[in-house]
């Protein structure tokens, strides 16, 4: 499945982890029309640095400084299948490095040119800076479309009438979920943007999740199997809440 099989331990474990969570979410069609986006830390994983420094650099740009170490992350590139990246993770995947100074690097994992990490890159990176303060054990962060998600977010930013309605059903069903703090919706911005990378930061140092108005949701994981998990639980809600209101 692997072009490359010379590939650390670490990043073959993470590519099974990959194809695992992406197939689950392909199987219900949330990855339509090249739709979503992941990334996992690996920074501190054994062969990582090596095997980072090994591969020729083709991409770099610079952030304002976000995170206190170098550290190092498996990204989906842009505009990638995740269908296809389920049966060939590696071939969509990209290694990325972020220096405490915010300089960002991308190295290619495969035969593919030109590659570039997802326009949601800002927004991965921001996140993972909230996970190492408050969750150090979600290494992953998987964004999805799920119809339920997308329709109830719309509705609750939209519709003042269906947001009284739904609230109290919100509180009640989401105690089961008990990382939630406090409202884990967030209105219309332009993906890939910036407002939209900061604002979802901000939001996910509460919930550790977020629902973008339209659009899907963001959520992370102690690896890319469980952040689809919790995708799945909470799409259920508000899937429920749809049929009952």
């Amino acid at each position: 499945m692997h072009e490359n099989h010379n590939f650390p331990p670490v990043l073959t474990k993470t590519f099974d982890d990959i194809s695992n969570a992406l197939s689950s979410a392909s199987q219900r069609e949330w990855t339509v029309s090249k739709s979503g986006n992941y990334s996992i830390d690996l920074t501190g994983k054994d062969g990582i640095i090596d095997f980072f420094k090994s591969k020729e650099k083709f991409f770099a740009k610079n952030f304002p400084s976000i995170h206190t170490e170098d550290s190092y992350f498996l990204l989906s590139c842009a505009g990638a299948d995740l269908k296809k990246a389920a049966l060939d993770p590696a071939r969509y995947s990209l290694l990325v490095s972020i220096g405490k100074d915010g300089t960002v690097r991308c190295k290619n994992l495969s035969d593919r040119v030109n590659m570039a990490p997802t326009s949601e890159l800002l927004c991965h990176l921001l996140v993972h800076g909230v996970l190492k303060e408050k969750k150090p054990e979600h290494r992953a962060v998987l964004h999805l479309h799920p119809p339920g998600t997308a329709a109830f977010s719309a509705l609750y930013c939209l519709d003042k009438t269906f947001k009284k309605k739904t609230e109290a059903l919100l509180d009640g069903m989401s105690k089961v979920h008990s990382e939630k703090k406090g409202s884990s919706f967030l209105g219309f911005f332009e993906a890939g943007s910036e407002k939209l990378a900061i604002e979802t930061a901000e939001v996910f140092s509460e919930n550790l999740f977020v629902s973008w108005a339209g659009h899907g949701a963001i959520c992370s994981g102690k690896d890319l199997t469980h952040a689809f998990e919790r995708i799945e639980f909470i799409n259920w809600i508000f899937d429920v809440i749809l049929k009952v209101i």
